[in-house]
């Protein structure tokens, strides 16, 4: 029994000293937001490499057009976090590829260009 009691008394202790504050605000998340990587134009097939929001890069060879990649970020990741998106055509004819970040639900960076195996890319942080 007096251990019993000995054993309460330590657990008080440590909950006093240990700063628990039940009257603590609680947590706030960040807000999250909409992200997405998007691959068009009249090219049939591109070579795509992309920065994933942790910083990888990742290719996808030989990927049918339209291609696309969503995902989400938070508030702390704006302005520090780097993006990336690049693609190459595989077509010999003539054709355009389109490389855009959308953010927020916005046009956030977007490129065009026309010809036999074309390469086009756009970069940043996240805004």
């Amino acid at each position: 029994m007096k251990r019993n009691i000995g054993l309460a008394f330590l657990i008080l202790i440590f909950f006093s000293i240990s700063g628990c504050d039940v009257n603590k605000e609680p947590y706030v998340y960040p807000t999250e937001y909409d992200f997405e990587y998007q691959v068009t134009g009249t090219a049939s097939r591109a070579n795509i490499i992309y920065q994933d929001l942790r910083g990888n890069y990742i290719e996808k060879t030989n990927a049918a057009l339209p291609w696309n990649y969503q995902t989400h970020y938070y508030d702390n990741q704006a302005g520090v976090t780097p993006v990336y998106l690049s693609a190459q055509s595989l077509d010999s004819a003539p054709a355009s590829v389109t490389v855009t970040i959308n953010a927020k639900g916005a046009l956030y960076k977007q490129a065009t260009l026309s010809g036999d195996y074309v390469f086009v890319a756009v970069y940043g942080t996240l805004p």
